[in-house]
């Protein structure tokens, strides 16, 4: 399920796509539909939990056998999209409104809240998104709209009307934003108490 979903997108990357716009178009609107589908099934904890722990070999897998799988397997056909700054993502004139973009972040956030919330890690609860690596621009975006568009939504058991994920983005970014400048300050004062050493 997964690996068809991201197919959809690394197709949208292909010259002939860039190229050709109606092929470009058609790829666009099957990946679009493609991950409007897999992002609502992902609202539901049974869903993810297939996902995780559901294996097509042994049948369940243990949460260690999941924890492996979710960061060796899933999480590095993610990672490829983020990488030298998305280089995995399609151009903007294929990606109209860096739409499958957008669904990527979504995904991705979905599967780093159920595996926080299905405990697939003890250790380290944000294991998964800590595999991403994202760079300063894409994680104030995953912070601010793809985590608080997938959080909300899965606390709401629906996609958030607008209103909904305005309230979300707002409350999202002002969270990030003082976890940001406490970090600084952290910093900051670090390097103060060295210098009075």
């Amino acid at each position: 399920m997964m690996d068809a979903t991201l197919f959809q997108a690394t197709l949208m990357t292909k010259a002939d796509s860039i190229w050709d716009a109606e092929l470009g178009a058609w790829r666009h609107s099957a990946a679009r539909d493609v991950f409007a589908t897999i992002n609502l099934a992902l609202l539901h904890e049974k869903v993810a939990k297939a996902l995780f722990f559901k294996s097509k070999a042994t049948g369940k897998r243990s949460q260690e056998e999941a924890r492996e799988y979710a960061l060796n397997v899933m999480a590095p056909k993610l990672k490829a999209f983020f990488d030298n700054g998305g280089e995995g993502f399609a151009s903007s004139h294929v990606d109209r409104n860096e739409t499958i973009q957008n669904n990527v972040h979504q995904f991705t956030a979905l599967l780093s809240y159920w595996y926080r919330t299905l405990k697939v890690d003890d250790e380290n609860l944000n294991a998964f998104i800590d595999v991403m690596q994202l760079d300063d621009a894409q994680e104030f975006k995953y912070e601010t709209i793809a985590r608080p568009l997938a959080e909300g939504s899965i606390q709401y058991g629906h996609t958030l009307t607008m209103d909904e994920f305005t309230l979300a983005r707002a409350r999202a970014t002002a969270e990030y934003q003082r976890r940001k400048g406490s970090a600084k300050k952290k910093g900051g004062n670090k390097k103060g108490s060295k210098k009075k050493k």
